[in-house]
């Protein structure tokens, strides 16, 4: 994964990718995806960020978070790697995939992909590459049926994480009912433009 620079903005909105180590598909297993899903949402609920989006895939991650507060994003990403990285040698058998040379264990590949968010465009692209990544990859047919996604919530016994929770994106777009459905239909259309 090539590397972006990093610039400090007043812009609090991310997108964030960060990936296993070997693209080893550890979130396979509903457990250690669950748990990931639960550390997500403590630090939602600690407000150091509103979680927007998420999707758990195989072997990576995506997150779309609003920082709440003045912690740089590499700082957040690298507590919530950190903190699942605690959980996962506690509970799970330790391969020797995450091994190193040097003995240690490594269960990231080191750093991860951001994309400040400073557009309605730009916040709706990362929004729905989101929703249909699982789509696109073949893993279902329909982004609802993909179980760790924002999408069809946190599946914690919580309400659904809602398409936005923040107030100045929220008056971006007046409707968002209206938007989903358009959205909706680009999406029908571009399926019978190709078939």
């Amino acid at each position: 994964m090539s590397k972006r620079k990093r610039y400090n903005t007043d812009f609090k909105i991310h997108f964030v990718t960060f990936t296993v180590r070997n693209f080893i598909p550890i979130f396979k297993n509903k457990d250690i995806a669950n748990t990931l899903v639960k550390i997500l949402q403590f630090y939602s609920d600690k407000k150091i960020y509103t979680l927007h989006a998420y999707v758990i895939m195989p072997d990576h991650v995506h997150i779309l978070l609003e920082r709440l507060n003045d912690k740089s994003i590499s700082s957040i990403v690298q507590n919530i790697k950190k903190y699942f990285t605690y959980k996962y040698k506690n509970r799970s058998i330790v391969s020797d995939k995450f091994i190193i040379k040097d003995g240690k264990f490594r269960l990231w590949q080191t750093g991860f992909d951001e994309v400040t968010i400073y557009s309605e465009k730009q916040y709706r692209i990362k929004y729905e590459y989101i929703l249909n990544n699982p789509v696109k990859s073949g893993m279902v047919k329909k982004a609802e049926e993909y179980k760790w996604s924002s999408v069809v919530g946190d599946h914690l016994g919580r309400e659904n994480i809602p398409y936005i929770n923040d107030a100045l994106l929220q008056g971006m777009i007046c409707d968002w009912d209206k938007y989903l459905k358009e959205e909706k239909e680009k999406r029908k259309d571009r399926v019978i433009e190709k078939a």
